[in-house]
């Protein structure tokens, strides 16, 4: 009688402990679920994005135009941009967003360069240049004298007769002085000097201090090497995948290696050091195409 009696009780605490420990995870579950419910719902939105161009840049409103032709405006506050862009009218970009639709005014993750207005506008298609004759040179400055070339000639043999040729001639015999960039490319066989003819790319205005920034000598013009232009200067830094190269006098410029992941190492390798960098656009554009990295001694 006294083992039934303990049997009974060893029975009874046993189907305690399993109530307990049924009623303990159906604890632990409601309490998993009330924290998952719990999560902030602007957490749980989707990562998406808007293809569409700057129409202006107020502080930190950005304005973009959509494809349909509307305008939406962004707070910009947060969102990541690489410094090197500066937004301007005309740049295609990618708006990162939270949600589902973008609306009207509201927070942006990141503003990211797609197709820089630069890339298709005309007017950043070619530098210019001019044909000539050296007439004096020094390390700072370039009397140069525009000559006929196969362009002039044409405009010179289409004038009527001779006054008009002279006149033709005439117009394209005028001598500038150029300012020598501190970053200045040379394409010369030696020594550039008096005499020389050359092609000279420039900055600036003709008649309003025009900058020399390239100069390619007549007997190099069928060389591989009168296809390469470049900058000189000393890579200062590497942020976000843009290489800073600083000029002697200061001036900066920026390339991007366009995904070259070897040519970044090379620009992190030779940071500090004296370099010419090649590229494959326009030296006025905000960011330029690298093509390569050549140290100089």
């Amino acid at each position: 009688m006294k083992k039934f009696a303990a049997y009974t009780a060893l029975g009874f605490m046993m189907l305690t402990m399993a109530a307990c420990g049924k009623k303990a995870s159906t604890a632990e579950t409601t309490t998993a679920a009330v924290a998952e419910s719990s999560v902030p719902e602007s957490e749980a939105l989707d990562t998406n994005s808007l293809d569409c161009f700057v129409e202006k840049l107020e502080g930190n409103k950005l304005t973009v135009k959509v494809d349909d032709g509307t305008s939406m405006t962004f707070d910009i506050s947060n969102a990541k941009i690489n410094p090197a862009w500066n937004l301007m009218e005309g740049d295609e970009v990618e708006v990162v967003y939270q949600g589902s639709d973008p609306t009207d005014g509201m927070a942006v993750d990141a503003v990211e360069m797609s197709v820089p207005f630069e890339f298709t506008s005309e007017d950043y298609n070619a530098d210019p240049s001019i044909y000539g004759v050296i007439k004096s040179i020094d390390a700072n400055t370039i009397q140069f004298t525009e000559v006929m070339d196969g362009r002039q000639e044409a405009v010179s043999e289409a004038a009527s007769d001779d006054k008009n040729q002279e006149d033709a001639q005439e117009e394209f015999g005028k001598t500038y002085t150029f300012h020598r960039a501190a970053y200045e490319t040379d394409v010369a066989a030696g020594d550039i000097k008096a005499g020389d003819y050359a092609l000279i790319n420039y900055l600036g205005d003709l008649d309003k201090d025009p900058v020399c920034y390239r100069i390619c000598t007549e007997d190099m013009m069928e060389d591989e090497k009168s296809d390469i232009y470049g900058i000189t200067g000393t890579i200062d830094r590497i942020e976000d995948g843009i290489i800073y190269l600083k000029a002697s006098d200061g001036t900066e410029f920026k390339f991007d290696p366009s995904g070259n992941d070897d040519l970044l190492k090379q620009a992190e390798a030779d940071t500090g050091k004296k370099v010419e960098i090649t590229y494959s656009d326009s030296i006025r554009q905000r960011v330029m195409t690298a093509d390569s990295i050549i140290e100089l001694q």
